[in-house]
């Protein structure tokens, strides 16, 4: 059925006007009544893919194909949401198609009938396609690229997974990210989108609102979740940090502010950036800086009491802004129990929750295989 709808995208013409009157044989009306949604649809967007596929009976692989199917998720269920709207972005046409074969093949009240026509419904509207659209280049701009660090990053654990020390930096890019969201390249798509919405009545004003909405709360869930690593529990973690990341956190835990001779300002730029090898991109130290005061502030400022800073993570503060490297595994020289209490202490901390994903697919693999009630137990409690 894709194949038969590749060649009907990549070989129709969606400029021809089909005309609809009541005189018509059934058949041929209900046909020019799909040719006119196509030809609406069709105008959504110039970036669908309308090439012809092989025939499938003719592939052994069908990897990077439309015939592929998805891989299953591992790290979270939002991978999914991205990667699906992707596909539904680049295959609109030729799904469209599939929906409409899918209605005329089954008879009305089937299940495959009922999905078939509301997902057709769904697709003729514009404004379900300029979302799904944000949905799917806030992933590619935003999401996307800070789960594959979190997945590919090694940095001094030498452990994936494990980069808690990396985390209050990352909070920072991902907060900048964020916040230029609609400048960057990747939302050139949803751009186009947003301009070919019709422009009588309030639809763009509407739109408009939904994009403020959904940023709002991308914002808030990245405050809530992130937060947490700039508390007095975890925010020493950060000293482990490359050597000038690291003491832009001790400045920030001690209250001091950055040297202008240690942390010039380019005067070509206007940013005093640092290549970061463990995120693979420049960082401005200053900024940075402003970031953990602003958001220090905030914490102290909550309800919630979340403690004071240990003595060794204040020793450490103190240590890493008169240059002292904790990065170093040297363990025998002076401060070395420091570097140990450190090290043993934050590198150990998992820093997202694909292990915690994982045990409860694990859990639920026991469960549904009859096993031991007492280890499904045990499970959860570790």
């Amino acid at each position: 059925m894709l194949y038969v709808s590749c060649q009907f995208v990549a070989t129709h013409d969606p400029t021809v006007d089909y005309e609809v009157n009541e005189n018509m044989p059934a058949a041929e009306k209900n046909r020019n009544m799909f040719y006119q949604s196509c030809k609406k649809t069709f105008e959504f967007h110039t970036q669908f893919y309308k090439q012809v596929e092989s025939d499938p009976t003719a592939l052994k692989k069908f990897k990077l194909t439309i015939y592929a199917k998805m891989t299953a998720p591992i790290l979270s269920r939002w991978w999914t949401v991205g990667a699906g709207s992707s596909y539904v972005f680049k295959c609109y046409l030729q799904i469209f198609h599939v929906a409409q074969t899918t209605i005329n093949m089954y008879p009305s009240g089937s299940n495959p009938y009922n999905i078939a026509s509301d997902l057709f419904s769904l697709m003729s509207n514009q404004e379900n396609f300029v979302d799904m659209t944000l949905i799917r280049c806030f992933h590619k701009a935003y999401v996307n690229k800070h789960f594959d660090w979190l997945q590919d990053c090694d940095d001094l654990s030498g452990i994936v997974g494990f980069q808690s020390h990396n985390i209050a930096s990352r909070h920072y890019l991902m907060h900048k990210d964020l916040q230029h969201i609609l400048s960057g390249r990747s939302m050139e798509d949803y751009r186009e989108a947003t301009d070919r919405l019709p422009e009588e009545g309030d639809i763009r004003e509407c739109n408009f609102n939904k994009l403020l909405m959904f940023v709002k709360h991308a914002g808030e869930s990245l405050q809530k979740h992130f937060s947490w690593w700039l508390t007095p529990s975890l925010l020493p973690a950060a000293l482990l940090s490359e050597a000038p990341i690291a003491k832009v956190v001790a400045a920030a835990m001690l209250g001091n502010e950055l040297s202008g001779e240690e942390f010039p300002i380019d005067r070509h730029t206007g940013f005093s950036n640092y290549n970061s090898t463990a995120h693979d991109c420049a960082l401005c130290l200053r900024m940075f800086h402003t970031f953990l005061k602003t958001e220090l502030h905030k914490i102290n400022n909550e309800t919630v009491d979340h403690g004071n800073y240990t003595t060794e993570a204040d020793v450490a503060a103190k240590k890493v802004a008169e240059g002292f490297d904790l990065r170093a595994f040297e363990c025998e020289e002076s401060f070395g129990e420091l570097r140990w209490h450190m090290h043993s202490t934050y590198l150990a901390l998992p820093c997202h929750t694909q292990f915690v994903e994982r045990a409860i697919k694990e859990a639920k693999i026991v469960s549904a295989t009859d096993r031991s009630e007492e280890l499904r137990t045990c499970m959860a409690i570790i």
